[in-house]
């Protein structure tokens, strides 16, 4: 579920460390502090499906879980989108 809409979505966190590596130069090795860590993830999902391209700062519940929206992008109709939220 996304939002509170279900859809087909296909998540890939290979992409999102790839991503990483190319914004920091080597990637991110851990982000954590006293047990508090960041949770990421990258998914695309058909634009028709979805809506509206999200903006960048937004909420948005995936799977029961809440996240903030780093990243949205229009590729060619598939939106990929990347989440991120604190957990501990």
């Amino acid at each position: 579920m996304v939002g509170k809409k279900r859809m087909v979505i296909s998540i890939d966190n290979n992409e999102m460390v790839e991503r990483e590596k190319r914004r920091t130069g080597q990637g991110e090795l851990m982000s954590y502090r006293q047990g508090v860590f960041k949770e990421k993830l990258l998914f695309y999902v058909l634009a028709q499906d979805f809506g509206p391209l999200p903006s960048i700062g937004r909420g948005l519940e995936l799977d029961g879980k809440h996240y903030i929206i780093s990243d949205a992008i229009n590729e060619d109709g598939i939106y990929s989108i990347s989440l991120e939220a604190q957990r501990s």
